[in-house]
């Protein structure tokens, strides 16, 4: 009987129980079931007392409340859960998330507690990349392995190369079920009709296929997360290599953060063993604790016009606009290490395998995030054998000043980088970061004082003050550019514009769009929003529409155009709008509650309540 017991109960519990009901239901059940065989045995005479301590027992298994949504997701203030699923080899959730301005939110996927993608613009990065890089740098791929579906976002970036053939495993279904949590990364891909997907091991898939592969995306999990080491073993990268063409990529994800130095030697170095043509990527575009480790099954190198070539591709091209990535000067500065560089940092070593799984009783050691990530940032800008171009030395230095908190030294190189940048990274992350770093105020104030004539750290004081629903200040920080009547670039002119609307001067901020050296899509965007605030619709309606000319994929004119349009009885045209909108924003959570409500009133019922299930599933 113990046997069978022992034998029985997992099978039941595992496959028949936890998938339908949930972990603490299952041990209830159970619970419940030790106590009817506990009464056959004790009689009914000691029924009573036996009931009382399985209630008290029951009472002990929470099923709401922070308790509980701590087992499934981390807790972080102002976090909602989403999402929870408890499947036979983990537990999926999908929790909104406010980031660090307090302005905006997003959302995670986690396994297990453990974040693996997410709609924050760190994740949003590292997930298109991770199938872009290879597949622009191999330049003929014909068939591609995505292992680790996440949210979706690198297998939606992988099918826009138009490739015959895509194939995805996952081992969690559940991660699966969670997919319309995230229609804006993964635009609905599961239905792509070239697209496979397999419920499986990864080892077990690519033990058990014949089939080969141009390239392999390998999503794994955090390497210090209990079972994940393996999918970073030289046996592993074994496997894959065997299911790769000749001249085939392979590409992983890299975090930097909550390992140590050596255990990240380690992975590299194992890497390395099975693929000697190794290269890793730094997506600096964003300040980022994930490298790409990328690889060639061959002797292959990087071939920028292979990256050109790829660009050429207008749904690829779009893909990779929305993180700010224009060309291929901008994807080439990311390459931090070829080859040899890689070879010189880890040299010879401990590399780990599935015989001596040294990175799986190692890794979890590196605990703190942000020393560790601290410290392997330093440690791969000082074994770098070749310097990058000035702006973007200026710009890792600036993201190695954030990971010290030495917010003077950030402010200093984002300007340094930015006098000779040739894209806006600099400009927007030190905007960032003024929003988020708490002394960012002290700091640009001091910094002013010291350098009075710096116009571009008066703009990012300003714009703090201006979140923060102070527009006076910000116009007193703005005087030197407000009293001067020279012309101001597109950027500083709708920013002063900016202030002068939030303090209620509507003249005064159309006079400053005037100083405007040239015309953009923000500076005819400001003026259809003074247009608006004068009551005067029609003139902010061709406006809107003006700027759209000029830069017609700007979803966030077209939804104040499509606003605009809604408030003046426009309906159909309204619709239209909104559906543009969405198509490339699908979860705009402004976009879909307004079209739910013009929906409604030109009758359509129906399609608004779907809008607002959608909504609900996406956490609004």
């Amino acid at each position: 009987a113990n046997t069978i017991g022992s034998v029985l109960g997992p099978v039941i519990a595992t496959y028949a129980a936890i998938p339908y009901v949930g972990i603490r239901a299952t041990a209830a059940i159970f619970a419940g079931l030790c106590w009817i065989v506990g009464v056959q045995f004790f009689g009914r005479r000691k029924l009573l007392p036996i009931a009382a301590l399985v209630i008290a027992a029951a009472a002990l298994i929470p099923t709401h409340g922070q308790y509980v949504y701590g087992i499934y997701a981390r807790q972080e203030e102002g976090s909602r859960l989403l999402y929870v699923r408890e499947g036979v080899g983990a537990t999926v959730t999908v929790m909104s998330v406010p980031d660090l301005t307090g302005i905006g939110r997003f959302r995670i996927l986690d396994i297990d507690a453990t974040n693996v993608a997410g709609t924050n613009r760190e994740l949003i990065a590292i997930q298109k990349l991770q199938a872009h890089l290879p597949i622009l740098l191999h330049g003929n791929v014909k068939s591609v392995l995505h292992i680790g579906f996440g949210s979706g976002g690198t297998c939606y970036s992988a099918s826009l190369h138009g490739m015959p053939r895509l194939d995805t495993v996952e081992i969690s279904p559940e991660v699966l079920e969670a997919a319309n949590r995230f229609p804006d990364t993964n635009h609905g891909v599961l239905s792509n009709p070239r697209l496979h997907i397999f419920v499986d091991d990864a080892r077990s898939y690519l033990e058990g296929t014949n089939r080969s592969y141009d390239a392999i995306l390998s999503d794994s999990i955090h390497p210090q997360i209990l079972g994940n080491a393996w999918l970073y073993s030289e046996d592993y990268f074994k496997l894959c290599k065997s299911r790769m063409k000749p001249n085939g990529v392979i590409s992983f994800w890299l975090p930097i953060y909550s390992l140590s130095e050596e255990d990240l030697k380690i992975i590299l170095r194992t890497f390395q063993k099975v693929f000697p043509n190794v290269y890793v990527f730094y997506p600096n575009a964003v300040r980022s604790p994930f490298t790409i480790a990328m690889a060639f099954n061959g002797d292959d190198g990087i071939d920028a016009q292979k990256i050109e070539k790829g660009l050429n591709n207008e749904a690829v091209r779009e893909d990779l606009e929305e993180i700010d990535i224009k060309s291929t000067r901008d994807i080439m500065s990311f390459l931090m290490f070829t080859p040899n560089d890689v070879r010189r940092m880890c040299g010879n070593g401990i590399v780990n395998t599935d015989d001596k799984p040294v990175l799986e009783l190692s890794a979890p050691k590196a605990m703190d995030r942000m020393k560790t990530w601290e410290r392997n940032f330093a440690m791969l800008l000082n074994s770098r054998t070749r310097r990058a171009e000035p702006p973007v030395e200026n710009l890792l230095a600036a993201q190695m000043s954030q990971l010290s908190y030495q917010s003077m030294d950030v402010f200093r190189f984002y300007d340094a980088a930015r006098a000779k940048a040739w894209n806006d990274y600099p400009n927007r992350q030190a905007i960032q970061y003024a929003l988020e770093a708490g002394d960012a105020v002290e700091t640009l104030e001091t910094m002013i004082a010291e350098s009075p004539d710096n116009i571009w750290f008066r703009t990012l004081l300003a714009r703090v003050y201006l979140i923060d629903g102070k527009p006076e200040n910000a116009l007193e920080t703005l005087k030197p550019i407000a009293q001067n009547n020279t012309p101001l670039d597109p950027e500083n002119a709708v920013l002063l514009s900016a202030a002068y609307i939030s303090n209620g001067q509507i003249d005064k901020a159309e006079k400053a769009l005037m100083r405007a050296n040239r015309i953009t899509a923000d500076v005819l965007a400001a003026y259809a929003g003074a247009a608006y605030r004068r009551q005067d619709k029609e003139k902010a309606i061709k406006l809107y529409k003006d700027a759209l000319r000029i830069s017609a994929g700007r979803s966030d004119i077209r939804l104040e155009l499509a606003d605009t349009l809604a408030e003046t009885g426009r309906l159909s045209a309204a619709v239209d709008e909104y559906e543009k909108v969405i198509k490339k924003r699908p979860a705009d959570m402004r976009a879909l509650k307004n079209y739910s409500l013009v929906l409604e009133k030109i009758g359509y019922k129906e399609k608004s309540k779907k809008i607002l299930a959608q909504i609900k599933l996406i956490g609004g």
